[in-house]
């Protein structure tokens, strides 16, 4: 078998691999798919992974033989991809960029279901810089200071889910001037200092177990719009944590065990179409100005223990067309629903399917009934 056959068919078996998890991430809620950001990274990834007949190249790639087991690969006029999955483990990787590379300009480095490397050392990529990083659903768990400087100037990707990290040169976000992209979920971070950052615009740390987020750690990253703090064992939510992002549009908390949210909780960028993602979570009770922000989209709130459609804190977002999911909660539909049932307007940015505690629907409440509220 050929390298290039070789590679194509480790890249069709990675490809169905990421796929299955994909899929058993999509399964844990029926909102996953609303969640645009979560779900189109891994297919973003595995359109870059899964390229029919990857072809290595001559120059400006260094010599095959010098470079195995990573190869390097063309994804279009002069623009090179380097995929380095089967490194047996550090000390190889570091032969592997140790050979005389012609051109030290990449687009990539991919590493996907690498089962040998748990450390990335300074140093370790030489002079090569990468515009991406995608090193996914493997055994790697810390990521030196400097491992990355070579590309603070061309960095605009990164991509280290599904790894067990626990050590990550966060601090030197702010040296990436072109970084747009960090995802880290599915990994060992259990702190989370404050971050900096004026180009970065989507960051997701789902599925760590940081427990507490500070009030500072986003105050310096003024370009956010996307963020996911799903499934990270939040308890609580500091007032005013998400008011320093102008431009934030979609957060996710999903997963978490949040009991309450206080006033100014949940600040979005003023935005037309915000999304907040706040099911399976622990909540009893939501104050009237805990989420602000909203101007249409949709709040998430299934699977929580609301038992209270509190008019101060709801009325005003349905008013704004934002659709409300209050699916799955024991809600009390005696007179304390009155001033939603009675209004149809208010009532269509309900999710049709929310019930009260009965299983009877909101929309399905004769209003005739509270005649006497």
């Amino acid at each position: 078998m050929t390298d290039a056959a070789g590679m194509a068919g480790r890249l069709r078996l990675l490809l169905l691999l990421l796929s299955f998890v994909s899929s058993d991430y999509a399964s844990q809620d029926h909102s996953f798919k609303h969640e645009s950001s979560f779900n189109q990274d891994l297919s973003f990834d595995l359109a870059h992974f899964g390229r029919q007949d990857p072809q290595p190249l001559e120059y400006p790639c260094p010599d095959k033989n010098d470079i195995k087991p990573c190869v390097c690969l063309s994804g279009g006029f002069m623009i090179r991809d380097l995929h380095c999955s089967d490194v047996a483990n550090e000390t190889q990787l570091a032969q592997v960029f140790s050979a005389k590379f012609p051109y030290r300009h990449f687009r990539s480095l991919v590493m996907v279901g690498n089962a040998g490397v748990r450390e990335l050392r300074a140093g370790v990529f030489g002079d090569l810089t990468f515009q991406e990083l995608r090193l996914v659903s493997g055994v790697l768990e810390r990521v030196e200071a400097g491992a990355l400087a070579k590309s603070h100037d061309t960095l605009n990707l990164m991509h280290f889910y599904y790894n067990n990290i626990y050590d990550f040169p966060l601090a030197e976000l702010a040296s990436f001037t072109k970084l747009r992209e960090v995802r880290l979920y599915g990994n060992n971070f259990s702190l989370l200092p404050p971050l900096t950052s004026l180009s970065l615009e989507i960051f997701s740390i789902g599925y760590n177990p940081l427990k507490i987020i500070n009030g500072t750690t986003f105050a310096a990253t003024p370009a956010l719009r996307e963020l996911h703090l799903y499934g990270v064992n939040l308890t609580e939510l500091q007032p005013g944590i998400f008011g320093e992002l102008p431009n934030l549009s979609f957060l996710s908390l999903r997963d978490n065990h949040l009991t309450t949210l206080p006033d100014a909780a949940v600040t979005l960028g003023r935005v037309e179409d915000g999304q907040v993602y706040l099911q399976n979570n622990d909540l009893i009770s939501v104050a009237p100005n805990a989420l602000t922000g909203l101007g249409g989209g949709c709040v998430y709130l299934q699977d929580n223990a609301l038992v209270e459609v509190a008019e101060l804190t709801w009325r005003p977002l349905l008013e704004a067309n934002v659709t409300l999911d209050l699916r799955n909660n024991p809600l009390s539909c005696g007179c304390e629903v009155a001033w939603l049932v009675l209004d149809p307007t208010l009532l269509t940015h309900l999710e049709p399917d929310s019930t009260c505690q009965d299983g009877q629907k909101l929309t399905d409440i004769d209003p005739a009934i509270f005649e006497e509220c």
